[in-house]
């Protein structure tokens, strides 16, 4: 399982809008990868060109709490 988190994410660094956005995040870029049962939470930063994996989360989990996240 962990090699497969790994190759979806290494897809982000390529490709990092290729996820949709993520609708209860703190802002626009946040989006979200699902690697059954994960799901994998991200940012996309254009002017750093880079990609930050914020949550690696159990579907099974309630849903995360990302800083300041609208209610």
């Amino acid at each position: 399982m962990g090699l497969e988190i790994l190759d979806h994410v290494e897809i982000r660094a390529t490709f990092p809008l290729i996820g949709p956005n993520y609708p209860r995040g703190s802002h626009g870029t946040l989006r979200e990868i699902v690697v059954r049962p994960y799901r994998i939470f991200y940012d996309t930063f254009e002017d750093r060109s880079s990609v930050e994996i914020l949550h690696v989360w159990h579907g099974a989990r309630e849903e995360p709490k990302f800083h300041n996240q609208v209610p």
